[in-house]
């Protein structure tokens, strides 16, 4: 949750204790939370149970009738529980919908009008669910743009700025360290979806486009607050929040590098010679970030299924970097030329990541 804080957590525990609703909507919202929940807590099969509840109020009626409600179910279920079962191309299409939906709620676009409120009371409500519906959009907005990541689809519009004009998160206290991190998220997510853009077009990027996007990701790191690049000063609940936020900005920065390193293992298969310096560099840098993402989840890394699902993909990623850098030196070696210095680092870098990978065993199977 404080990842995409999408739900307003008062109102949602007050109907739920309240026990008062129980329409398609509301279950099929609730259901979605303790699919997640179940996860969370380290059950193995009892978000089965809850899944296939959910998935009986959020077919295709539910886009018909569409409600915040019912949007925010398709968020988690497209967002996190199909990922989760590692169905993501029926992920994608769900989220897809959901976008549709959002839109056709108007929450891509501020409220034209603000009411007259009688009351403070009544004057809070409706800033608290202002601020649901913009949070929501963005949850949204992040969800998507973090899953196909690595699909080299187009992002089909998911974000126009001369159609849609929806503020980004406030805080609703001092204590709402959610609406930060979802701000940061945000911001990085518009980046990232530049970056998915240029990779579904025709042709190779070009060094330049690849450094200058990573220029952009490396400006949104230097910008955050530095509660938000260090563990001291942040809340113990939203540690992971700010982990998985890093570990994303990394993993933005390997994608881009990585499909350099790419190219330049398929080119190194035809024994083109020795590696000209920018490409050196570009390798070089790719393996820095990939190691600076390893050492912090091996770092940062927290006993829980949620967790490591999520920590376990993204180190999954950073090893594919030393990995492919090692194939390259290798075939380089073949051609009589020195030695690259790095390998043993790389290798270093590989083996705390297999050492990582055994220390979450016991949370996840893929590990």
């Amino acid at each position: 949750h404080p990842i995409t804080p999408l739900l307003d957590e008062q109102d949602f525990r007050t109907q739920h204790a309240s026990g008062a609703r129980q329409d398609g909507s509301w279950m099929g919202l609730l259901n979605m939370v303790c699919a997640l929940g179940s996860i969370a807590s380290g059950s193995e099969g009892l978000h089965e149970q809850y899944y296939r509840q959910a998935r009986s109020f959020t077919g295709l009626d539910s886009l018909g009738s569409g409600n915040m409600d019912s949007l925010q179910a398709l968020c988690l279920l497209g967002g996190y529980y199909l990922h989760y079962r590692n169905s993501p191309n029926m992920a994608y299409s769900i989220l897809g919908a959901a976008h549709r939906v959002a839109i056709a709620l108007g929450l891509h676009r501020e409220p034209r009008r603000a009411p007259s409120m009688a009351t403070l009371e009544e004057a809070e409500e409706h800033r608290r669910r202002a601020e649901t519906r913009r949070r929501t959009w963005w949850s949204l907005y992040c969800l998507d743009t973090w899953a196909c990541m690595t699909q080299g689809r187009p992002t089909c519009g998911r974000l126009d700025r001369s159609t849609m004009d929806t503020c980004l998160p406030s805080s609703l206290g001092p204590d709402d360290h959610a609406a930060i991190l979802l701000q940061a998220n945000t911001r990085l997510c518009l980046i990232c979806e530049r970056l998915q853009q240029r990779f579904a077009q025709f042709g190779r990027p070009s060094n330049q486009e690849i450094l200058g996007l990573d220029a952009q990701l490396h400006d949104w790191f230097d910008d955050l607050p530095e509660n938000l690049k260090h563990a001291e000063g942040s809340p113990p609940q939203y540690q992971f929040a700010r982990e998985l936020m890093k570990t994303r900005y990394y993993n933005a920065r390997i994608v881009l590098a990585r499909s350099l390193i790419l190219y330049l293992a398929h080119d190194c298969k035809k024994k083109l010679g020795e590696l000209m310096p920018e490409q050196r560099h570009m390798l070089n840098m790719c393996c820095q970030v990939a190691t600076e993402a390893i050492d912090s989840t091996a770092r940062y890394w927290m006993p829980n299924r949620i967790q490591v699902w999520n920590m376990g993909w993204y180190l999954f990623q950073a090893c594919s970097v030393p990995l492919l850098c090692i194939a390259i030196e290798k075939n380089m070696q073949q051609s009589s030329l020195p030695p690259n210095e790095n390998v043993a680092a790389w290798q270093s870098s590989l083996a705390k990541a297999l050492e990582t990978f055994t220390e979450m065993r016991p949370w996840m199977r893929a590990s």
